[in-house]
């Protein structure tokens, strides 16, 4: 168990009695777990399987939008294509009512921003440190599968209760292997303060290196509270992402290890070929 997960679960807001809640046949929904682009997320009882569940639901006016379905469908198959541990699981994927959803694991212990939040806003060195070596064991999985997730960032590392990290929201992630491009030549796709360089540019074959890239801004941000890179806008911060050196993270945090800085730096590098080739190569050194 990481050290610092023992404050307990993630405490939902109370939300009122009489919301409205989708009828998904063969589940009862019981509460509203979060919102985000890609719809709602609710804590639901599956009836056949007699478990609880998290329920990924899309309205039905998104449900119409073709961008939208091809979105959910390619993280429902991203995250079907890996069985382990440190990644989110997708159990089934349905239609109901004009309503796609999605039935993932329930992880109730909130995610790793949050977690931060709940400890002044930054976490210590080795409880970060068990978080990074987790989702390295998750991106090793994914990479492996010829997934690459393309949006990790501390919202979407997600901690069970019993102090496990686990990547989720997959909603970008692409293959990388094969003939498939992962995005549009200059279309970036991601989150600004996260994204590696060559997905600012809109590249058009990144691969897992990305994922490493984004994981060390992750750890960055974990152990420090504060992106690697901010500005007044999202442009902004991805000309930062693109023309400025990685800061130094003991400018933020003296008292981190001088190796755990290394380790940082060498995931931040510009160039994909100075990272980490692999998710293994960074787990090493974390270990």
């Amino acid at each position: 168990m990481h050290a610092s997960l023992e404050a307990g679960p993630f405490r939902l807001k109370s939300l009122a009695e009489d919301e409205d809640f989708p009828t998904i046949p063969g589940f009862r929904i019981s509460a509203r777990l979060g919102q985000g682009g890609m719809g709602i997320v609710y804590r639901a009882f599956q009836e056949s399987m007699r478990r609880e569940v998290a329920l990924k639901v899309i309205s039905p006016q998104q449900s119409r939008d073709r961008g939208f379905w091809d979105r959910f469908m390619r993280e429902a198959r991203a995250a079907g294509a890996v069985v382990h541990p440190n990644v989110v699981s997708c159990f089934d994927v349905g239609q109901a009512d004009n309503h796609l959803y999605m039935v993932l694991e329930l992880i109730s212990g909130g995610d790793a921003s949050r977690l931060a939040l709940r400890h002044g806003g930054r976490l210590d060195e080795a409880t970060a440190v068990e978080i990074a070596a987790d989702c390295c064991r998750g991106l090793a999985a994914l990479h492996r599968a010829g997934v690459v997730h393309r949006d990790v960032k501390p919202a979407n590392i997600y901690i069970s209760v019993d102090g496990i990290a686990k990547l989720g929201d997959l909603g970008l992630a692409r293959h990388f292997q094969g003939d498939d491009r992962l995005t549009r030549t200059g279309t970036p796709v991601g989150t600004p303060a996260f994204m590696a360089p060559e997905q600012v540019r809109g590249e058009s074959m990144v691969d897992g290196r990305a994922d490493i890239y984004a994981l060390g801004a992750s750890l960055f941000a974990l152990v420090t509270g504060n992106a690697p890179f901010v500005a007044s806008s999202p442009w902004g911060v991805l000309v930062a992402v693109l023309n400025d050196p990685p800061p130094d993270v003991r400018e933020f945090q003296s008292l981190l290890s001088p190796q755990l800085a290394r380790i940082i730096a060498k995931a931040m590098a510009k160039s994909a070929d100075d990272r980490y080739q692999t998710a293994e190569e960074m787990l090493a050194d974390l270990l």
